[in-house]
């Protein structure tokens, strides 16, 4: 998180319409210090009679929403109506319902912004408050392998096959002993 206090951009990208909105330490626009990135594992317990270790199942993992604070000033920014400009663009953000990816240091989630919540101060100084509702991140990976394995349309084509040629060697096989069975026993001649 060093990168994020030392002035790396945060990155807000719409990426329907690949439209970045970059809040940097160059235009006075970065968010305050202190964001948490929440996660937390998915599991059941069940704990049975008689048993002294629960069962426990593993649902995976679901990221928590991320709050970011700030506040943007004309005057930090040097530009008359940027605060207006900024607040404008992150609340057509969600008026679109755009799918964002939010890059800031070691945070590089996708997601919605769920709320933003601009408090207009005075003309040109906006304090806000914006929640990312993270859908998913790049470091999140599956570790644990779906039971039983997934079955691609291939693999049961060629299973099913395999068995269809079993199934015919019993077949034929059958036919073979029962035309020996019936020269043996004689029911093959004609009466």
């Amino acid at each position: 998180m060093a990168d994020i206090i030392d002035g790396t951009p945060l990155v807000i990208t719409n990426l329907g319409t690949q439209a970045a909105l970059v809040l940097d330490g160059a235009t006075a626009t970065l968010p305050e210090k202190g964001v948490a990135a929440p996660v937390r594992l998915r599991s059941t317990v069940t704990r049975y009679p008689g048993n002294a270790r629960p069962s426990t199942q593993i649902l995976g993992v679901e990221e928590g929403d991320i709050e970011f604070r700030g506040r943007w000033r004309d005057t930090w920014m040097g530009l008359e109506g940027g605060a207006a400009e900024y607040s404008g663009r992150v609340r057509r953000l969600i008026l679109t319902q755009a799918y964002v990816s939010v890059v800031w240091g070691d945070i590089d989630r996708r997601g919605f912004i769920k709320e933003f919540e601009p408090t207009y101060n005075a003309g040109g100084d906006i304090q806000w408050r914006l929640i990312l509702q993270v859908v998913e991140a790049d470091d999140a990976n599956v570790i644990a392998t779906p039971y039983p394995a997934a079955v691609s349309t291939r693999d049961l084509w060629e299973t099913l096959h395999e068995v269809l040629a079993v199934v015919e060697t019993v077949a034929s096989t059958a036919t073979e002993v029962n035309n020996v069975a019936h020269a043996v026993v004689g029911l093959g001649e004609a009466a």
